[in-house]
């Protein structure tokens, strides 16, 4: 298929290159090296068409300049008057200057259009700045909202007209008259999956069809296509036709929140409505691309919104394989489309699940036509005629039901690709294929494409690489040692409802953890250890005694002297437990070398063990891992004056324990002793190389890196 070859140099379909060299250049601001994907790209658009780099330029410049002003705006004070935009079970959105979430016990009798002051604080997100996870905060920004507020009292003022009233009312509608069913009604009629069961909707998600449950593209072209069916019954004019779509498109925009995907729908049939009465002649590549660049000019951050990714994805997917499904029978081309719509989203797809379904694309067809031709066009039909109430309840009790049990016959691939350079690769090599799809040897790069999928997303990282990694996990410690082949963890840092350390791990392709050591017996460094276990296999334990707070059976309580080997390191214990009432000198203690550093781990030791590692060992120390948060209990003056590591390092989150102490900050800053923190620079990597080191910092889904020589033999 020369499809996408013929649209990528196509006059007509140019305007796919700026969406490109758009999406290119936002993500160039969280990871630098693509800043030379840009710069290659802008020199190719100068060679071969000038006016296009012109426009590119223009239109870079107005989406940075947004980008920009969106960072200028600061947070209103509080207590403030706002507008009710949109009510939910436990928080409300309003409006102000800027949007807000603001958390309250009982929102139902708030509705959209209610002016109200609201006292109480903002929420101040301490996010878990580490590779592979969910950035909360990043989120925020593709929503359009600026802040999050507590509300401690919420007083009415008065009413003003708000369009998502329309919106609400449909709602309590539909709760009030289907009760048993408006879970499913609000879902597929106006794009509310609120009431979805996290359960369904978690395993809708894993067998790839969660984006069913999204008002999208297919459902506003099924209700187009059904109104179009009415219509043609009255034979109206062809401009009264286009005058009653274009009103049922915004009608229906607005009924569905403003939804990404109805907004780009929207837009793509009635640009492509308003081509063909005009006879103008725009490709369907090109009126995406346009709806894709004013949705970004509005909000550069929505390139960070799952939802948007997916359904422009798709769009593109459609369009690239418009060609291959033409005169193809229905069941085919929803396989064909399905296929390739998994395929390019796989990467994404893989950084939220960590895993896929090979049974997937076949699921998708199966429940494409289940939304498409029962539970879609019923939730329309139980509108008109209520007494369907009974039969449609039984339809989504089938559809949870099957989705179970699908989810239990499906078998999954636990794999990732594991940094961007491997995505974009994938992604060359299935256009690649895309471009020669039809050519003799089509299946030659097919197995090519398969063998690059196996081979890099399985790769962790770099064979006989060793790193440290300092993990941002808020108030606690997270340790991440790789030498050589061997992954150790030192701590696991507090309870986390979200998983962030498994997701970590997971999306770093890591399922085994050949040493676990839990330093001491504090909620703040072994929280995740429980979940750790369930999600993977942990061949050794270390813990300085029996923790009865972990499920497992193969700890191994170690002792002072005693070694921990990891790959091409050895660590020995210089301390563990000491029976003492203060908990925090009981911390294990480790010593060794990694990479071409020598490295203390200390736990939570206070002074007093300070002082006898000082009396027992004769230390080089070059990278220290600072005791205790920070605290001033720890770090003394002797310690640091004897043992001079170059540079310190703190596991530190916002506490209200005033750490890390200023003390401890000026006295490594006096001594001349680099300090770092993850609170500041979040998770703090050192690769080590033959002849080098690297010192990257991973704050806010970006990275900044700092190469350091060394002046040692690796």
């Amino acid at each position: 298929m020369i499809r996408l070859r013929t649209i990528l140099q196509s006059n007509s379909s140019k305007y796919i290159h700026l969406a490109l060299l758009i999406t290119l250049s936002i993500f160039a601001l969280k990871i630098a090296w693509l800043i030379v994907l840009v710069a290659v790209y802008l020199i190719y658009l100068y060679k071969k068409a000038k006016t296009l780099f012109i426009i590119s330029l223009l239109f870079l410049s107005i989406i940075f300049f947004r980008l920009h002003m969106l960072n200028l705006i600061v947070k209103e004070n509080l207590p403030m008057i706002g507008e009710v935009n949109e009510v939910f079970d436990k928080h409300i959105i309003i409006k102000n200057k800027n949007k807000y979430i603001v958390y309250f016990e009982n929102t139902k009798n708030l509705k959209p259009g209610m002016i109200i002051n609201i006292e109480g604080t903002y929420i101040e997100n301490d996010a878990y700045n580490i590779i592979h996870t969910f950035n909360y905060n990043l989120y925020l920004k593709s929503e359009g909202i600026k802040g999050v507020i507590k509300a401690d009292k919420i007083t009415y003022i008065h009413n003003e007209f708000n369009l998502k009233i329309f919106r609400f009312q449909i709602e309590k509608y539909l709760e009030k008259e289907y009760s048993s069913i408006s879970g499913y009604l609000k879902m597929f009629l106006i794009g509310n999956k609120e009431d979805l069961s996290p359960e369904i909707y978690e395993k809708s998600n894993k067998i790839g069809i969660s984006h069913l449950f999204a008002i999208s593209g297919m459902h506003l072209a099924l209700i187009v296509g059904f109104i179009n069916i009415i219509l043609n019954f009255f034979y109206l004019k062809k401009s009264t036709y286009n005058i009653i779509i274009y009103i049922f498109l915004f009608c229906y925009t607005l009924i569905t929140g403003f939804s990404i995907s109805i907004i780009r729908a929207s837009l793509l049939i009635a640009s492509l409505m308003f081509a063909k009465q005009n006879n103008y002649i725009v490709s369907t590549s090109d009126l995406l691309s346009f709806s894709f660049i004013f949705l970004l000019i509005i909000n550069p951050y929505y390139i960070f919104n799952i939802g948007f990714q997916f359904s422009y994805i798709i769009a593109f997917t459609l369009v690239l394989n418009r060609m291959m499904i033409k005169n193809k029978e229905r069941i085919k081309q929803i396989f064909i489309v399905g296929l390739f719509a998994n395929l390019i989203s796989l990467p994404i797809i893989l950084e939220m699940n960590k895993e896929i379904g090979l049974l997937n694309i076949f699921l998708n067809v199966f429940f494409v036509i289940i939304v498409a031709y029962l539970l879609l066009p019923g939730a329309f039909i139980v509108l008109l005629i209520p007494g369907f109430s009974s039969i449609y309840l039984k339809l989504t009790i089938f559809l949870e039901q099957t989705i179970e049990y699908l989810d239990r016959l499906n078998y999954y691939l636990s794999f990732n690709f594991t940094n961007t350079f491997i995505k974009l690769s994938y992604w060359v090599l299935l256009f690649w294929l895309i471009v020669y799809i039809n050519k003799r040897k089509k299946y030659q790069y097919l197995i090519l494409l398969f063998i690059f999928m196996l081979f890099f997303g399985n790769i962790s990282y770099i064979p006989n690489l060793s790193f440290v990694r300092i993990l941002d996990v808020n108030q606690g410690d997270a340790i991440h040692i790789h030498s050589g082949s061997c992954n150790m963890l030192i701590d696991t840092g507090n309870d986390d409802n979200y998983d962030n350390l498994i997701n970590y791990l997971n999306g770093s392709n890591i399922r085994k953890l050949d040493s676990l050591v839990i330093t001491h017996n504090h909620i703040d460094h072994y929280g995740e250890t429980n979940d750790l276990i369930e999600e993977m296999d942990i061949s050794k334990i270390y813990v300085n005694k029996k923790l009865n707070a972990i499920n497992a059976n193969n700890q191994i309580v170690i002792s002072k002297d005693e070694y921990i080997k990891c790959g091409k390191s050895n660590f020995i214990v210089l301390n563990s437990n000491n029976n003492l009432l203060n908990e925090n000198n009981n911390s294990i203690v480790l010593y060794g070398k990694v990479g071409s550093d020598k490295w203390l781990f200390t736990g939570d030791i206070g002074e007093e063990i300070e002082k006898e590692i000082i009396a027992n060992y004769n230390l080089e120390i070059d990278q220290l891992k600072v005791a205790h948060h920070g605290s001033k209990s720890s770090s003394s003056n002797d310690f640091l004056d004897i043992f001079k590591p170059e540079e310190g390092y703190i596991s530190v989150g916002k506490n209200s324990y005033g750490l890390p102490d200023n003390e401890v900050i000026n006295l490594f800053r006096d001594k001349n002793i680099n300090l770092s923190t993850t609170l500041d620079h979040g998770s703090i990597t050192i690769y080590y190389f033959k002849g080098c080191r690297l010192k990257e910092y991973y704050y806010n889904n970006k990275s900044k890196y700092i190469f350091i020589l060394n002046h040692k033999i690796n």
